[in-house]
């Protein structure tokens, strides 16, 4: 995977094939609570631009409004930052819009990242692998 235009990883991260759900984020190294692990970025369009885009990333973007959101135009731009798995129990989450921060500490040595949010598109659970929606944090 091509290094991202738009997004940066936290360099204790590590993009890897989970064994089950596709690629995923993994930690490498110790990681700090509150500790910042991506920033996101991209292009900013409409849901329904969005939406009309090929089916294997047309809902890897971020919301940034209600109806726009922060995402890539073509597949060779995804990066490293939009993999992350989804779970009930997150160790990751959104911190304003373009933050992702670690919600507690993650020891290293092969932890996932893993976040609790659900889709805003369609009403459907992001799915592992794929990249997060809107998670509040505490």
């Amino acid at each position: 995977m091509a290094e991202s235009v738009f997004s940066w990883i936290n360099p204790k991260l590590e993009l890897r094939d989970t064994g089950k759900h596709g690629n995923g984020l993994f930690a490498r190294e110790n990681i700090r609570k509150d500790e910042l692990l991506s920033v996101f970025g991209g292009y900013i369009m409409t849901r329904r631009e969005e939406e009309l885009l090929p089916e294997d990333y047309n809902d890897t973007g971020i919301q940034i409004s209600e109806n726009l959101v922060m995402t890539v135009r073509e597949r060779s731009e995804l990066s490293a930052a939009d993999f992350i798995n989804h779970s009930c129990s997150p160790n990751a989450g959104i911190k304003g819009q373009i933050f992702l921060v670690a919600m507690k500490t993650i020891r290293g040595g092969g932890v996932g990242l893993r976040h609790g949010a659900l889709s805003w598109q369609r009403g459907n659970a992001v799915q592992p692998g794929l990249s997060l929606r809107r998670t509040e944090l505490p």
